[in-house]
């Protein structure tokens, strides 16, 4: 990876990160000094992303030549090397060749990124695994995601889907008449996922309430979630054997109270030592994460 805090303060770079219901776009410089961020809803629209973008530099008052390029984070199996979105489900995007349309549309250099894997870039050049070189981040969202780092570089695949641990499988999930595609949500996604969380008859908050109290289905419901998310950590731990497992994510932000039983839980599943944190970038680590590519390539 490339070292990040040269200082070269009079360049800018533009990291977006697309979500499935919000786009946030953060100017940064060179040593990650944040000029600007803004966040508003997210659009599958190119023309209506570039124009999101562009009014968020207008509205940052900075001098529009100074930005080297625009990195970009989207919810997708992405070829890094060709600047193809493959498969976006929840944008609708199929074999879209993103880098070469938004570069026509922002005129500058464009690059496209997984946005779990934004993320881990987001927390290795900032956050919680800055200076780690093994490790796993965990993004618990509206689905549910992987990067792995190992040896100071991302795990991408054969061809770009490293990581997709929302279709990790067990036993019972498995029916001989099933096909899993992109299309569907993984069945691991279908436990630990906020989407999961809500889809039970009380809202994600009283389930939360009711395992700090001890009582209740909520915390039936929230001891069933905790055990599945162990089991997960424990089988990469196992797997990888990181330093670091990292969870992201907006279901992540109401992890760290129970961090500590998770730890416990984790460590007695797997006799791999492994050290779970949350994020410190917490929702702006995929924007970082996009700068931070962007930077990589334009001085690879």
């Amino acid at each position: 990876m490339t070292d990040l805090n040269h200082n070269d303060s009079d360049v800018l770079y533009v990291g977006v990160d697309i979500g499935g219901t919000k786009v946030i776009v953060q100017i940064v410089d060179r040593n990650g000094l944040v000029v600007s961020r803004h966040k508003t809803r997210t659009s599958s629209d190119l023309n209506s992303i570039a124009q999101i973008v562009n009014q968020c530099v207008a509205d940052s008052k900075i001098n529009k030549e100074k930005i080297a390029g625009y990195g970009f984070g989207v919810p997708a199996v992405t070829d890094i090397e060709q600047g193809i979105v493959i498969e976006a489900p929840a944008l609708q995007w199929h074999n879209l060749n993103f880098v070469e349309q938004m570069q026509a549309l922002l005129k500058k250099p464009v690059t496209v990124e997984n946005d779990v894997n934004c993320a881990a870039l987001g927390e290795r050049w900032l956050g919680t695994a800055k200076s780690v070189d093994d490790f796993v981040f965990i993004a618990i969202g509206t689905g549910v995601g992987a990067a792995i780092v190992t040896g100071g570089k991302l795990l991408r695949g054969n061809r770009f889907m490293a990581g997709e641990i929302g279709y990790l499988l067990s036993e019972e999930d498995w029916q001989d008449n099933m096909k899993v595609t992109f299309k569907n949500f993984g069945a691991l996604e279908e436990k630990i996922s906020g989407r999961a969380l809500s889809g039970h008859r009380i809202q994600p908050e009283a389930i939360f309430e009711q395992y700090k109290e001890n009582k209740g289905e909520g915390f039936d419901i929230f001891a069933k979630y905790l055990k599945t998310l162990s089991i997960t950590i424990a089988n990469l731990s196992s797997l990888l054997n990181p330093q670091k497992v990292i969870l992201g994510g907006g279901v992540a932000e109401s992890l760290s109270d129970v961090l500590d039983h998770l730890r416990d839980q984790v460590e007695k599943m797997s006799p791999v030592p492994v050290c779970i944190e949350c994020s410190t970038l917490g929702e702006n680590a995929g924007a970082y994460g996009a700068a931070a590519f962007l930077i990589n390539k334009l001085n690879a």
